[in-house]
Order: structure tokens, then C-alpha cells, then sequence
């Protein structure tokens, strides 16, 4: 993974801002520096014109010595499809979102917009930002919006889908064809024993008289539904919270429990008060490790010296190796990650760390196992893909 230092992350930002996050690393720096004397004239055209405003009045103070207070926010690129991708290892669909790093930037609505384009030809129907929303809502399970926005065109797609993304398109197509009709709720627990639970949802109508006349009122309840198609994206948001909820306990760690950690798996001893709620947890996480192949961060909290003896120690000393250097704080918003721009490498190596331990784990066979549907095996493309995924450079960027 290429490597910044701080200054060229606020570079990087403010390129961002500008709208050139799709370019290179290097082609970002060097369009800051075609443009470091003239930033401010370009404040109208930039993507994010407020944002923008504010990261090029911050450059010039902290070039200069001052102390940077001014985030930086690096993003995921295409984050549903990179989840769906590691889930089920599909390499072909890994590579289009940077989750298996091609040498360059890729931009997968772009790229399937120009494979689409060529197949039936330039219509004025048909653009980047339709093929962008077809994508994303076909991959939760939505037919009607790609219906929508193709028309007579939607078999294309599908047949785009089906080829360029094949791995997921399967999940996504079992998924959507094996709604439960007879269940008013579902849900899977999640490798740090975060428990999913999602309602189904109806309407109901309702008869009554107001003021002598007779009226009709829909409301929605909480009973089965004969249809249904949010398998697919509750799936993939559910991988999506944990990937957060992971880099956020690795970023702000405890240094002291870690600490602490490191001194067990050496063999001394530590002076601790034991916690039963701690050994009771630890036991449930460890136990959702063996299951998964996923030891969750969480249990870096709750580790002491009796329940240490639970948890696999090479799952144990491989999840210490992800844990920074030195804590920092973060604020996320969906797939969007803003730090301090000291912390920009450090959060990006978290992040494909998250996504190389979900391609090496058994995470959707264990949430499979949980639905209210049909049992099924779960056949991964590349088991060894997450190999590969440890040397991304463009999946948060």
C-alpha cells in the first residue's frame, strides 16, 4: 500500500474535493501542485464547494508549522459491491471496486457504463449515474428500479450483471428467490454478537366511522408478507455496520488493555480484578470466532487473564497486528472515514484488513445458516483471494 504523510493527505482532500478522487495517487498530488497557487479561484467549480473552501484556507497554516484540526475524509469505493464481492470472493467483481488492486483507479459504474454502451450502442437513456442506480439497487434486491430506468433495455443489464459480477449476481438472485412468506421477522447474529433483528412488514386495512361516515385507512403492521426483497441488502448492511463497528474499536483501543494483552501471551504476570460479565462475554465472541473464522475486535476490551485461554492465540496475535500504533479518534458516515490526516494510512490499512478477514471467513455461510430460509452451501470463487486483498491501494480512497 502507497504511503503518505500528512501533508499530502490534506493535498489528496482537497483534490478530492475538487472532484478528482477517481485519479491516481500520484495524479491527484501532481494536480495539487499545478494548482497550489491558484486554489481558491477554483472554489465554484470544486465537487464540494463548502468543504473545499475550508480544506484550502487550512493547507497554507498547516504547511507552515500550525497545528492541522482540519480532517480528512477518504471513502470506499462502491462499498456494497466490495462486501458482496469479499463474502463470496468473487474476483472478477473484487476487481472492479479495488478490492484486488488492478495498478489502477477503478471507477466500476464507469467502467460497466462503457461495457454497457458498447453492447447496444450510445443511447441518450442510458448514462453513468442510471447504470449507478440500477447497480446499487439490483444488488439489494430491486427489479423495479432497473426496470425502470432500461425499459426494453433491462435484459441487457441483467445479462451485464450476470457476467461481469457473476459470484454475487448468484448470491444476490438466491437471496431475492427465497423470501420466507410465512415469518414476521428474521435476523443473524454477527461475529462481535451485535444481534441483527428486522421486522417483516404488511398493510393492514382499517374500517371506521368518523362524525356518521364510513372511512378506510391503510396502516402498516409488523405480520408475514407473501413478498419480499431485502435478504440482499439487510445482508450486506449488516457486513457494512461490522466493518465500522471493527475499525472503530482497533482504531480507539484501550493502549493500556493492549498492553496488558501482549503481556499475557508472553507468559507474566498481570495484577487485574477479574470480571465475570468479561469472561462470559469473551467465551460468546470466541465461540462466534470458531464458527466464523472472524475474531471480532471486541474482544480486545474484555480479555484478562483466565478467559485469554478461550481464544485462539494465533486469531489472537494476528488481531493485535491490525491494532494501530497509537489510538485515534474517527467519525464515519456509511462508508466515508474521517480522520486526522496523521491517521490516513492507519485507516486505510484498517479498512482492508476488514475486507481480507471477511474473504477469508465463513461469514455468510454463518448468516445463511440463520435465515429463514432453505439451507444452502455456500461455494466461494477464490478461498485464497484475501491474500490478495491485503495489498489493495484503492478500496477507501
Amino acid at each position: 500500500m502507497q504511503e503518505f504523510t500528512p501533508l499530502e493527505y490534506l493535498q489528496i482532500d482537497i483534490a478530492n474535493l475538487a472532484g478528482f478522487d477517481k485519479l491516481s495517487w500520484d495524479d491527484r498530488l501532481l494536480w495539487f501542485k499545478e494548482n497550489e497557487h491558484d486554489l481558491l479561484s477554483l472554489v465554484e467549480k470544486a465537487d464540494k464547494p463548502h468543504q473545499y473552501y475550508a480544506a484550502v484556507l487550512n493547507y497554507p497554516r498547516v504547511a507552515a508549522g500550525a497545528v492541522n484540526y482540519h480532517p480528512v475524509a477518504l471513502d470506499a469505493t462502491s462499498s456494497g459491491t466490495q462486501i458482496l464481492s469479499c463474502l463470496i470472493c468473487d474476483r472478477k467483481a473484487a476487481e472492479y471496486c479495488n478490492v484486488i488492486n488492478t495498478g489502477t483507479r477503478r471507477d466500476a459504474y464507469t467502467d460497466l457504463y462503457k461495457l454497457l454502451s458498447d453492447e447496444i450502442g450510445e443511447n441518450p437513456m442510458i448514462t453513468r449515474e442510471k447504470l449507478k442506480q440500477a447497480i446499487m439497487t439490483s444488488l439489494y434486491g430491486s427489479q423495479s428500479t432497473p426496470e425502470e430506468l432500461f425499459k426494453e433495455f433491462t435484459g441487457e443489464f441483467y445479462k451485464l450483471m450476470e457476467r461481469e459480477c457473476p459470484l454475487i449476481w448468484q448470491v444476490n438472485t438466491f437471496l431475492t428467490n427465497n423470501w420466507n412468506p410465512t415469518v414476521d421477522r428474521y435476523g443473524w447474529v454477527m461475529p462481535d454478537n451485535f444481534h441483527v433483528d428486522i421486522k417483516v412488514h404488511n398493510q393492514k386495512q382499517i374500517n371506521f366511522r368518523f362524525c356518521g361516515s364510513d372511512f378506510t385507512s391503510t396502516v402498516q403492521v409488523n405480520a408475514p408478507n407473501m413478498y419480499g426483497r431485502a435478504y440482499s441488502a439487510n445482508v450486506a448492511h449488516s457486513c457494512d455496520s461490522l466493518v465500522v463497528r471493527e475499525i472503530t474499536a482497533l482504531a480507539m483501543h484501550n493502549p493500556k488493555q493492549i498492553a496488558k494483552i501482549k503481556a499475557l501471551l508472553d507468559g507474566k504476570y498481570v495484577n487485574e480484578a477479574i470480571h465475570e460479565e468479561d469472561n462470559e462475554l469473551v467465551e460468546i465472541l470466541a465461540n462466534r470466532a470458531k464458527a466464523t473464522d472472524f475474531l471480532s475486535a471486541r474482544v480486545l476490551d474484555h480479555l484478562n487473564s483466565e478467559n485469554i485461554k478461550l481464544v485462539n492465540e494465533q486469531d489472537l496475535r494476528d488481531l493485535l497486528a491490525l491494532v494501530p500504533a497509537k489510538p485515534f479518534e474517527l467519525c464515519v458516515v456509511h462508508d466515508s472515514f474521517h480522520v486526522l490526516p496523521n491517521y490516513g494510512n492507519d485507516i486505510r490499512r484498517l479498512y482492508i484488513a476488514q475486507l481480507a478477514k471477511i474473504a477469508k471467513s465463513d461469514l455468510l455461510q454463518f448468516i445463511l445458516n440463520q435465515m429463514p430460509i432453505e439451507f444452502t452451501k455456500v461455494h466461494k470463487g477464490d478461498p485464497n483471494m484475501w491474500k490478495e486483498v491485503l495489498d489493495s491501494e484503492y478500496a477507501l480512497s
